[in-house]
């Protein structure tokens, strides 16, 4: 299949991150571009959202309604997880339920991101 074909039933992939930086958040825009360009239903933040918005309501339903959840992982997105703070800590109690609900799912993903320290 070519890049611009599409499929009939593009799959639905929501990107869970943490705000780290401005370039992390550039990063993953980079990332949920070149993934829709090759026909996969992206959800994102940057995009699919205004201030405003309700933000629970936005990572519940992208968590729920995504056939894949990429978990961007970084240092700083690890440390909310475990602290329950932040989008990430939210999203990371949604999806232990999701985890609870469908044992053995593998609808998500783990990306590990590492950036070079700077000296």
């Amino acid at each position: 299949m070519s890049d611009d074909e599409s499929y009939p039933n593009p799959p639905k992939v929501f990107i869970s991150y943490s705000h780290d930086d401005k370039d992390h958040k550039a990063w993953v825009a980079k990332l949920a571009t070149r993934l829709r360009e090759k026909g996969v239903d992206v959800i994102l933040d940057q995009w699919d959202t205004e201030p405003g918005d309700d933000m629970a309501k936005f990572m519940e339903s992208g968590v729920r309604d995504a056939d894949r959840v990429l978990m961007i992982c970084t240092e700083k997105y690890v440390r909310k997880v475990d602290d329950g703070k932040g989008g990430a800590g939210y999203e990371a109690m949604i999806v232990s339920a999701e985890l609870i609900a469908d044992q053995g799912v593998r609808k998500f993903v783990p990306v590990v991101r590492q950036t070079a320290k700077k000296r």
